[in-house]
């Protein structure tokens, strides 16, 4: 079989996905997502041009323009017709979501419009997977996707995992585009003739990625020649440091119960902090904790650990407790339909609530503030309420207007699971103004009056 530089280069991507496949492995089927942008319809051409059988899914999430969107998917379909004409073995399934369900999904989950298109996506890739017996579903990511992911997570503070980058391989979900660069994909395409679809919301830079895209990344190639390079050698570098750390972490037994994951405070304290953090972002995962938690949320709760023998968080629908002998961590039991949290302060203390603790400590003629042990540039007079957010509640912005609470959250992404856990401190004098939401409880911003 003759490959041009392009195909062998996808070819090789598979071997370093780790498919043990010779270029003679023409029966292998594999399944890919198209979605008609270049990068997927490369894909596609030089997997067929391998000779593997191909199994194609493009989604229509409906979220741009029907003349648009639909556009796409009709593209992705005649393709396919197209080169199961000339004998190629591939097969299109179209997955088409309801109209409104992306923008739906968003709004219950307070996240953006991307994270839910990409959450359905994937429900829709696994459903496919099953329905076709796949043991590979070939994704399009390419390596100015995996610069874009670095220097997104980075500007995010991301941690865990999340700081890798795209990762080539995750169970049945392999990349094998992602040591290949955008340039060479368009000249692959160029050289065989092929046109391909442009998304017009990739140049809309309300979204960070192709704020990073459009803005950050032609900044940082005419400021800092090579600095790419540079990023990707940090990633691999972060690699295979993580997997130094998973190795450690290997040696620490978790206790697995039906009612959750648990460690000896022994061990756990017999780790540096940081590596307490990533035992504690592991268990967290094996409770089949799916949302990225915040490192500062994970590192105030080492650090609360670290000072007391019985103290607990909450993050989505985990409890992570501290019961003096036992660090645990396991689905959180309690209601959450209709959590409400309400206590007048009078006095110096310590409070628990289901986030944690607040603290206040007389210092001179106020009182500070300490969330879960970590102490606050924020002062009070008594008395004061310490409560969770109710409808109706506002608060003042840095210009002297009122702002809704439950907007202040939408801007923050809080999901809806975590509203309920974020505490307010209320002024209890003739005006009973919201002296600041402490969204840092459980990984959020703080939004303190300054008056």
């Amino acid at each position: 079989m003759e490959l041009n530089i392009f195909e062998q280069k996808v070819f090789n991507g598979l071997q370093n996905c780790g498919l043990n496949i010779s270029p003679s492995d023409s029966n292998l089927t594999l399944g890919a997502a198209v979605s008609g942008g270049a990068d997927s319809i490369a894909m596609l051409t030089a997997l067929v041009a391998l000779g593997f059988r191909v199994e194609v899914i493009t989604v229509n999430h409906y979220i741009r323009p029907d003349k648009e969107t639909c556009a796409d998917v009709d593209f992705v379909l005649s393709y396919c017709r197209e080169l199961a004409n000339k004998g190629y073995k591939v097969n299109c399934t179209v997955k088409e979501l309801k109209r409104g369900q992306v923008t739906s999904l968003s709004e219950k989950r307070g996240c953006g419009i991307e994270e839910a298109a990409r959450f359905l996506r994937y429900e829709a890739f696994d459903a496919f997977i099953k329905e076709k017996n796949l043991e590979y579903l070939c994704l399009a990511h390419n390596q100015n996707d995996q610069i874009e992911t670095l220097v997104m997570r980075f500007l995010q503070g991301s941690s865990g995992n999340a700081v890798l980058g795209i990762l080539n391989r995750r169970e049945e979900y392999i990349r094998p585009l992602l040591e290949i660069n955008r340039s060479q994909i368009e000249e692959y395409l160029k050289e065989k003739n092929l046109s391909w679809r442009t998304d017009s919301s990739n140049f809309d830079t309300k979204y960070l990625r192709n704020k990073i895209r459009h803005k950050v990344i032609p900044l940082l190639d005419e400021e800092f020649p090579g600095w790419q390079k540079a990023v990707l050698s940090g990633a691999e570098k972060q690699v295979e440091d993580k997997i130094f750390i998973q190795k450690l972490l290997d040696g620490i037994n978790i206790e697995k119960t039906s009612d959750g994951n648990s460690v000896t405070v022994k061990d756990f304290f017999s780790l540096p902090m940081g590596m307490q953090v990533q035992l504690l972002l592991r268990m967290c995962n094996l409770c089949s904790e799916e949302n990225r938690i915040p490192y500062k949320f994970l590192k105030d709760t080492v650090f609360a650990f670290n000072h007391n023998e019985d103290c607990f968080k909450i993050y989505a629908d985990l409890e992570i407790i501290r019961k003096k002998d036992l660090i645990i961590v396991k689905k959180y039991s309690k209601s959450q339909t209709d959590l409400c949290f309400f206590d007048i302060i009078e006095k110096e203390g310590r409070y628990e609530f289901p986030f944690g603790n607040i603290s206040f400590i007389k210092k001179e003629n106020l009182n500070q503030v300490f969330v879960n042990d970590q102490p606050y540039d924020f002062y009070v007079n008594f008395p004061v309420c310490v409560r969770n957010a109710q409808a109706g509640d506002v608060v003042l912005d840095k210009e002297g207007h009122f702002r809704k609470v439950s907007d202040v959250y939408t801007a923050w992404k809080v999901p809806k699971t975590k509203k309920d856990y974020i505490p307010l401190i209320q002024g209890l004098d003739k005006n009973q103004k919201i002296l600041c939401i402490l969204g840092g409880a459980i990984g959020f911003d703080n939004w303190i009056v300054k008056e």
